[in-house]
């Protein structure tokens, strides 16, 4: 079988890998130990949830910061405080930045193992309290920030799992306090206390997850409200609605795309080669939630609108520019723009939509190249 799209230690060629497949493969350029195999295409629902309808939005911008005179090497994650300002985590510095209006509010975060340093963070979120929540998986600890930017608490991570990875990816804050782990391991979800205790595994609700290869079965996890969250595959044709730790119910993404198979081979030398035989189809590469409303990126430039009331696909807009991250701010977004060399943060609103189409004005199926990678 000829390999097209290789992944070898942190690297991938054959494409341009998005932000979110570039943290999993960086998540899995150790897995020395995982045995070669096949892990074949499977499909979590038959047909797609029907045809989009894509409706035109004009969008005002309100504010921008970057790409010019940045502190932002990259922006790998994106979170709102209640004012509007955005949390951008980035990844290259592991430093996490509050960005409004006005430019940078305050910067927090410093490289290495001692208290309050960095490692390895992936994942970030704002709770209730306007308190920013990181993963360190490096160090294997969960830290507060406040909002003002300095040190609030630290306690560890629970010990990885079995698997590939005790990476976490991501957090969802819950209405009691308490917080949703996503990580690479084969039971992915993980509920903790408010004070980062493990309280329970989240029971999967679709049976073949475990057997599947995290490449396959990697995406993105988004608060909804109360004790609700939502769980999007990035490569597969589905997302999942849960309450705390009970499913409520899995629902197909308005394009239909198989997960991809994925070989695992053993070279001479022991690195571990993963291989995709036929070029992935990116389902979803960030998700948000409004009141009742799932947003889900494609493309960089659509946003997919479902109703998590009935899991219904409802319509699509169209956003000014490409954007590799988006989280919802008010009556309006915070988006990572994706079409320069270093990131912009933009807050946007959208204005009423004049037309509407039944076929939309982009490719529904791209290959996987974001403008930049971040």
């Amino acid at each position: 079988m000829r390999s097209l799209h290789i992944v070898e230690r942190h690297s991938v060629s054959g494409f341009a890998a998005t932000p979110a497949l570039a943290f999993v493969l960086l998540s899995l350029g150790c897995e020395a130990s995982r045995a070669p195999g096949s892990f074949l295409s499977v499909n979590l629902f038959p047909d797609a949830g029907g045809e989009r309808t894509v409706r035109a939005a004009d969008y005002e911008t309100l504010w921008t910061y970057g790409p010019g005179d940045t502190v932002l090497a990259s922006a790998v994650a994106l979170d709102a405080f209640s004012n509007g300002d955005a949390a951008v985590l980035d990844g290259r510095s592991q430093r996490v930045h509050r960005i409004g209006p006005g430019g940078v509010v305050w910067s927090w975060g410093r490289t290495g193992q001692g208290p309050g340093e960095l490692r390895n963070v992936r994942a970030m979120a704002v709770n209730d309290r306007e308190e920013v929540v990181l993963a360190d998986s490096g160090n294997r600890r969960l830290l507060w920030i406040s909002g003002s930017g300095s040190l609030l608490r630290e306690t560890p991570l629970p010990a990885p799992g079995q698997g590939a990875s005790g990476t976490v990816n991501g957090i969802v804050p819950l209405a009691d306090g308490g917080y949703i782990l996503d990580s690479m391991a084969p039971e992915p979800w993980l509920r903790v206390s408010e004070a980062g205790e493990p309280v329970a595994v989240v029971s999967s609700p679709w049976e073949p997850l475990g057997d599947m290869h995290p490449l396959q079965r990697y995406g993105n996890v988004t608060r909804a409200h109360g004790n609700l969250w939502v769980f999007g595959f990035a490569l597969g044709n589905g997302f999942f609605l849960f309450d705390d730790r009970s499913s409520r119910g899995a629902y197909p993404y308005i394009e239909h795309s198989d997960f991809p198979a994925v070989v695992v081979t053993r070279r001479p030398n022991g690195n571990v080669r993963l291989s995709y035989p036929v070029r992935p189809t990116p389902a979803a590469q960030d998700l948000a939630v409004r009141a009742d409303t799932l947003l889900v990126l494609v493309n960089n430039r659509a946003l997919d609108r479902y109703d998590l009331t009935t899991g219904s696909y409802v319509e699509t807009t169209v956003l000014p520019r490409p954007v590799h991250r988006v989280a919802v701010s008010g009556d309006g977004l915070l988006v990572i723009e994706a079409d320069e060399l270093f990131p912009t943060v933009a807050s946007v609103r959208r204005r009423a939509a004049p037309w509407q189409s039944p076929s939309p004005p982009f490719p529904t199926t791209a290959p996987l190249r974001p403008a930049h990678r971040h």
